[in-house]
């Protein structure tokens, strides 16, 4: 019964996620034993668990940023008088925005160019990789603005900004108690 509790709590992505890791997992688990005991694995596995992974990789990402869950290096902007966190976090978003714009048009280019190869097992688009790039950067951007236009519009102070799940005095010490 607890373990439905917690699953009703999880959010979709976070299930997709979940059942993208165990697939990924079982899925490598069973080709490793049939190399180990037959000198012989599925192909295709390889292939869709290295598709899988990067997506998993990025979407995670992804989700992570959303929840503000990166890990965090503010000793300093803490230190720092409220009109200063709110500058740095301003800058802090900018800087964000733009790796978030060269990695959009960078996984698109890459995407473009490696639209009509095909991997030689399973023959999925190997832009099928780049694809997951392009989706996380155009949610990174989603993500960053919305946060920047919060911050601009005085909707997000810069302390809550800099605050990670770690410094929420609610989260602390929730999962060991779950």
């Amino acid at each position: 019964m607890r373990i439905l509790r917690r699953l009703r709590r999880l959010r979709p992505l976070d299930l997709l996620l979940a059942a993208g890791l165990a697939y990924l997992a079982v899925s490598v688990f069973i080709n490793v034993v049939l190399r180990l005991l037959f000198q012989s694995g599925i192909t295709t596995i390889e292939e869709v668990s290295r598709i899988l992974l990067v997506w998993l990789v990025l979407i995670g990402a992804v989700a992570v940023l959303h929840d503000n869950g990166h890990l965090g290096m503010n000793m300093l902007v803490v230190r720092l008088s409220k009109r200063w966190q709110t500058l740095c976090a301003v800058v802090a978003c900018c800087l964000m925005l733009l790796c978030d714009f060269l990695l959009l048009f960078g996984a698109f280019r890459q995407y473009r160019l490696s639209a009509f190869d095909s991997y030689p097992v399973t023959g999925l688009p190997l832009s099928i990789i780049y694809l997951a790039g392009v989706v996380a950067a155009a949610l990174f951007i989603l993500i960053s603005g919305s946060r920047l236009i919060r911050l601009l519009t005085g909707r997000l102070s810069g302390a809550d900004f800099f605050r990670t799940n770690e410094d929420d005095p609610q989260t602390i010490g929730k999962a060991a108690v779950e």
